[in-house]
């Protein structure tokens, strides 16, 4: 499953489109902030039932969202034992270098630019569909 932080449905829309037309055969989730996402991950309120609601094999996450952020995410993804090794990429529209430092000095695996077209979202998702054909991800409990 792919969990998607993004508070833009029209982003998401093109993203998991993409997905889809690149043959990534899995699960995406759409959550509108990080602190959403804490709850998901924590296991919480309607996301308590793991087997509806698994744990992700990889965040796609943008930086700048209502209530808590990517960067706020990321961070607190980082100090938790059980999800710090989850992968999270970051596709933003703020390309400013101090938010790239900021997302990788946190622990974001990549940082991609969101694309200015629908159609640079196939990048993406090819690039993604070959990288979860090619890691080893650590195993969960």
């Amino acid at each position: 499953m792919i969990l998607v932080l993004e508070d833009n449905q029209d982003d998401f829309f093109f993203l998991e489109r993409a997905l889809g037309r690149a043959g990534v055969d899995r699960r995406v989730l759409r959550l509108q902030n990080g602190g959403e996402a804490v709850t998901y991950l924590k296991g919480e309120g309607s996301y308590e039932d793991r087997n509806a609601f698994p744990v992700p094999l990889v965040i796609i996450a943008d930086l700048k969202m209502p209530g808590e952020g990517g960067l706020d995410f990321i961070r607190w993804l980082r100090r938790e034992s059980d999800y710090k090794s989850l992968p999270v990429i970051v596709v933003s529209s703020s390309a400013i270098s101090s938010d790239v430092a900021s997302a990788y000095a946190l622990g974001a695996n990549w940082f991609i630019e969101k694309p200015i077209s629908p159609v640079g979202y196939d990048a993406i998702a090819q690039s993604l569909r070959q990288w979860l054909r090619i890691i080893k991800l650590p195993a969960r409990s």
